[in-house]
């Protein structure tokens, strides 16, 4: 059995009262901060996180990307030429300087345990939202995952013009979103300029079981014609 860390988490009021938060990712939060105490810098990637709450790690990157869509962190990717080298988290909005500040009974600010509850403002531009969205799925996640990639085929010179990002989304258009948000995954993760089917040995029988159900729902609402 793999030995798991033994030490201690601390997490944030602010964090753990977020009912917008899953309890999984407020647990990933914790350790994250954890990983950051030295150094101000977490590099461990989605598979280290993925064996240690023995989920997938596309479920790791959908808690990581709450979690810096909420400011809570912030990630940036270090490239070695187009390929990611690593990927650096680190704590943002109410743990910016890494300290935890609380009002003791005679209203006087205290320090404990490192960590500050009162927040700072955040003037990098990673944790920058816009209200004006471009949207190219209904499903939010989905959505985000695609305007992450398009952000990243920037990073790596490739062109994101109308006629490649139909092209894109035709590719994508096959498959259940689940299965939408691997091939995502994928192409973030290798920074590859495309985005290409799952090797079948990857795919569960679940996700197998969507996507003959997507085709069946096609062809029932008309969208597939059988001769």
């Amino acid at each position: 059995m793999e030995e798991k860390p033994s030490y201690y988490a601390i997490i944030p009021a602010e964090v753990r009262y977020d009912n917008e938060l899953r309890p999984n990712e407020k647990l990933l939060y914790g350790e994250i901060s954890c990983l950051t105490e030295s150094t101000g810098e977490c590099w461990a990637t989605n598979k280290y996180f993925s064996q240690l709450y023995n989920v997938q790690p596309n479920a790791i990157a959908t808690w990581i990307r709450h979690l810096k869509d909420k400011q809570y962190i912030e990630v940036e990717y270090i490239y070695n030429g187009k390929e990611i080298q690593k990927r650096v988290i680190k704590l943002g909005g109410i743990q910016k300087d890494n300290t935890y500040s609380q009002k003791d009974s005679r209203g006087i600010h205290k320090k404990i345990g490192g960590y500050s509850q009162k927040g700072e403002e955040n003037n990098t531009s990673m944790n920058t939202t816009s209200k004006n969205i471009t949207r190219y799925y209904k499903d939010d996640e989905l959505n985000d995952m695609f305007l992450e990639y398009l952000n990243l085929r920037k990073k790596i010179k490739a062109v994101n013009t109308e006629r490649a990002i139909k092209g894109l989304l035709n590719k994508l258009e096959p498959y259940p979103d689940s299965i939408k948000k691997e091939m995502l995954e994928e192409s973030i993760v290798n920074s590859w300029k495309s985005v290409y089917p799952l090797k079948e040995e990857k795919q569960t029988a679940k996700q197998r079981h969507d996507s003959q159900l997507k085709v069946l729902e096609d062809i029932y609402n008309g969208n597939i014609k059988l001769n």
